[in-house]
């Protein structure tokens, strides 16, 4: 129950265990999340305990795939805190790659804006089943340590990232009450939508915006062929039919529904946590968010949406953009009020000596490693708590220790950080010290973005011809471009369709886009 404070029971118990059985992999609740809340601990560690040997064995195959190869390249593991670690440390603790892929869009995403000096980035990417939405700040992602899968509890560090079932498989049905519902059931990549001809018979999302001319009849460059009749019928069949409308008004109602249970998750992340859309960019990307992008920023009243070079891999560029990265935590809890500076000093650097140790055993030479401290706090009687980061001032270090001026100016911030979030402040109830933790981060090589001088604002060369497309209760003939062939520097206007190879970019009448020079798609909206 108390491991997080005196682990060596657990560990009596893993040896025991291995005495008797030396085959076995031992998660211990201690090594994985030492801190209280014991039933998250415990779901946390049964989570990672279940799946920790298929990722072993998986990453032990890729690995000596990798050999055999005489690829001389380390392998990483992406992480749901941002950030990599070998694959041996992604064997020994399973739970942090939850959400693992997300984090990579979310913080490719953020580097792509920022790049572009638009560094407020809500991230919405949207791919066959679900819809994931994240928001950065100043630069900044927001991290949570309260995860959830399948209902179950996750305590370990991950990027704040708000997921969905809205995706182009999202299945359409008419509920008891004749009312259009939208996911989060989903016909998968198999038997898929409708259109697929893999003999699926339910409309989806994807089959709605075949039928509004929205998404071209071939995808992946011509691979996959559409069809739209069967797309149509599942339509008439499933929804138009029983609603006694026209396909193009069923399929734009499937279209409008899901877009808005995207926007209220945009909401979630933004207006809920007291950010305003407004003030930030949309960057959409999956296979789907370039889609619906415009939809939900009129919607949500953002003036700009960004769509990025490759919008199917954005993920994979936020692997290549990661840089190692550790979580270490001690709980310590205990009234503000009664927190010794000194010791409080003592417990950072013992961790900090832990995650030298680390980065120095993967190979990350010592000054390329970079240590962020933080307290955890929280009002007294309170069960959840904010995490405040270590003021600025030098101290901190075995010869100028903390003072009781550095806990005063955590308690100013955590008020701070608390109004912010929740909307309050108490000036006078009592704070308590709950988990000191340390962040180390290791520099990795990665690739940099560069932008490129813009050039003619002409883009007819990428004009590949025009096709009618459904936008507010009416058919307009819109300018069909190829993506491959627009250069940095053009602009054009909506109705427009911009098709690549791993996506569709829908532009609605009045809309304006123009290619930046990192190959962004930049659409204002207004």
């Amino acid at each position: 129950l108390h491991s997080y404070a005196n682990p060596a029971h657990e560990r009596q118990v893993r040896e025991l265990l291995l005495a008797e059985l030396p085959e076995l992999r031992i998660t211990l609740s201690s090594d994985l999340a030492p801190e209280i809340k014991e039933y998250e601990r415990t779901s946390t560690t049964a989570i990672s305990a279940y799946v920790q040997p298929a990722v072993a064995a998986y990453l032990a195959r890729v690995e000596g795939a990798l050999e055999r190869a005489r690829v001389p390249a380390q392998l990483h593991v992406m992480q749901s805190n941002g950030g990599v670690m070998t694959a041996a440390g992604a064997g020994e603790r399973a739970a942090h790659t939850i959400l693992s892929g997300p984090a990579a869009g979310a913080l490719g995403g953020l580097v792509l804006g920022t790049a572009a000096e638009r560094p407020n980035v809500i991230t919405a990417d949207m791919g066959g089943t679900s819809f994931d939405v994240c928001l950065a700040y100043e630069g900044a992602l927001h991290f949570t340590r309260e995860g959830e899968i399948a209902g179950h509890a996750v305590r370990v560090p991950m990027i704040d990232i708000h997921t969905i079932g809205a995706g182009g498989g999202s299945i359409a049905r008419l509920d008891r009450g004749g009312a259009l519902v939208v996911g989060p059931e989903s016909a998968g990549a198999a038997p898929g939508p409708a259109c697929y001809q893999r003999g699926g018979t339910e409309p989806t999302v994807t089959d709605a915006n075949l039928v509004l001319g929205r998404i071209p009849d071939t995808l992946i460059g011509g691979g996959m062929r559409l069809d739209r009749a069967l797309a149509e019928r599942a339509i008439r069949e499933r929804v138009a039919e029983p609603w006694g409308t026209t396909v193009e008004r069923a399929a734009a109602g499937i279209v409008a529904v899901i877009d808005a249970a995207m926007a209220r998750a945009i909401r979630f992340v933004s207006v809920n946590r007291g950010y305003d859309p407004r003030d930030f960019v949309l960057m959409c990307f999956g296979g789907g968010g370039p889609v619906h992008g415009v939809a939900l920023a009129a919607e949500l009243g953002i003036p700009e949406v960004f769509v990025p070079p490759h919008p199917g891999v954005t993920s994979a560029l936020g692997l290549l953009l990661a840089d190692f990265r550790h979580d270490y935590v001690r709980a310590y809890l205990r009234p503000l009020t009664e927190v010794d500076p000194a010791e409080l000093t003592a417990l950072f650097l013992e961790l900090e000596g832990q995650a030298r140790a680390q980065m120095v055993a993967e190979g990350v030479a010592p000054g390329d490693v970079r240590l962020l401290r933080s307290l955890d706090l929280r009002y007294l009687g309170q069960g959840y708590e904010l995490e405040v980061p270590a003021p600025a001032g030098g101290h901190g270090t075995a010869a100028c220790p903390y003072t009781t001026e550095a806990l005063t100016q955590w308690a100013t911030e955590f008020g701070a950080r608390h109004e912010r979030s929740y909307g309050y402040r108490h000036t006078r109830a009592p704070l308590q010290a709950v988990n000191v933790r340390v962040v180390s981060i290791g520099a990795l090589p990665k690739p940099q973005l560069t932008a490129v001088p813009l050039g003619s604002a002409d883009a007819t060369p990428a004009l590949t011809g025009y096709r009618p497309a459904y936008f507010d209760d009416a058919w307009h003939d819109s300018a069909i471009y190829d993506r491959d062939r627009l250069a940095p520097g053009n602009r054009f206007a909506g109705p427009a369709i911009v098709e690549q190879f791993d996506s569709t970019t829908v532009v609605a009448p009045g809309q304006r886009v123009h290619v930046d020079g990192f190959g962004n798609l930049r659409l204002a909206l207004g």
